[in-house]
């Protein structure tokens, strides 16, 4: 019986070493690159630069608004709060799959059109 015992505790013992041995290996990580696309809006159109960006990529937006006139912009679940003439906000995104993302930008009154399109991810 005390063999059977020690010889168990032995195997469990055995086992706790290996598996304790395999979670120690650390994973090589590398440093997150950002790209930085900056998102001019006006009344008639929203330009970004550069247009579109890679799958997989961290996107660093800063959104201008060059209108005369305040201006709310959406992209990727996230919207900036109204941005006054001449006035930035930052956000970012990451973008997992490839494809066109829709956005959104329009005005705080009514009668400021709404400008709708797609930022591509390659």
């Amino acid at each position: 019986m005390v063999k059977q015992g020690v010889l168990l505790a032995a195997t469990f013992l055995a086992a706790s070493l290996l598996a304790g041995g395999a979670s120690a290996r650390t994973a090589t990580t590398e440093p997150v690159t950002i790209t930085q696309v900056g998102v001019g809006l006006t009344m008639k159109q929203v330009t970004f630069s550069p247009p579109s960006v890679e799958r997989g990529a961290t996107v660093r937006f800063t959104i201008r608004n060059n209108a005369s006139v305040g201006r709310y912009f959406a992209l990727g679940g996230r919207i900036t709060h109204l941005l006054k003439p001449k006035q930035t906000q930052v956000f970012f995104l990451v973008f997992d799959f490839r494809g066109q993302f829709p956005f959104k930008s329009w005005g705080a009154t009514k009668t400021a059109p709404i400008v709708k399109g797609k930022f591509a991810v390659t």
